[in-house]
């Protein structure tokens, strides 16, 4: 399969009621598969597990379909696609109900949609700052458990473990570009490290990391003060 397109944002947090925690974010797809991400926790559910049938909604139609990485096959066979009968995602091909189609908050996933529709991802609000860590070696697809968007050597974001060389790649105007770790402690643009990135991974959107397993990487609302 060929995941060459790209969402667009056309929201960012769209609405944030402090009483409750709420959030929610609204992307437009692109006709195929998405890169996408689970930013939010469940309204209401205290466990550490969501569903799709919560935080994910839109005008979806039969075979329409989510992808997720299973860490027990190291593929993406985690597969969910929706019923118009039920009017809800299920595991499998639709045998198992909506108690199955659960996931952690945090997790990547590809999203496959005939056409262009918006998909509005919304739920509570997992955590002030994120602290993620990488499992394996090789590439890994990462959404950040929050949501807000983050520049990739904003004052807001920490990486711990990463080295000269690491890759980072994301969807950006329809194109999967790189961007690289270097010897500066930041990442750039090209392999020399001589451009500074100034990208940012939008809300709800994930990204592709090379590196060792036991990558750390923090991000916060707020500038985080950390000691080098």
């Amino acid at each position: 399969l060929q995941y060459n397109i790209s969402p667009h944002l056309n929201a960012p947090l769209s609405a944030a009621v402090e009483s409750d925690v709420v959030g929610y974010t609204t992307i437009t797809t692109d006709a195929g598969w998405n890169m996408l991400g689970v930013p939010f926790s469940d309204l209401g559910d205290s466990s550490t597990r969501v569903s799709f049938n919560d935080v994910l909604s839109g005008d979806f139609e039969n075979g329409a379909q989510i992808q997720c990485y299973n860490p027990e096959t190291g593929v993406f066979d985690r597969i969910y696609t929706y019923s118009e009968t039920y009017g809800e995602w299920r595991l499998g091909w639709g045998s198992a109900d909506d108690d199955s189609a659960l996931v952690e908050p945090g997790v990547a996933f590809w999203l496959k949609t005939s056409t262009a529709i918006p998909v509005t991802l919304k739920g509570a609000v997992a955590a002030t700052t994120v602290d993620f860590t990488s499992p394996a070696s090789g590439y890994k697809m990462i959404a950040a458990e929050a949501p807000i968007e983050f520049n990739l050597n904003g004052e807001n974001v920490n990486w711990e473990g990463l080295k000269p060389g690491d890759q980072l790649q994301f969807i950006k105007d329809g194109e999967m570009v790189v961007r690289y770790y270097s010897s500066s402690g930041k990442w750039a643009e090209n392999g020399w490290g001589t451009i500074e990135a100034k990208d940012s991974i939008p809300i709800g959107t994930s990204f592709w990391l090379l590196a060792d397993p036991g990558i750390r990487l923090k991000v916060s609302p707020k500038v985080m003060t950390v000691e080098k």
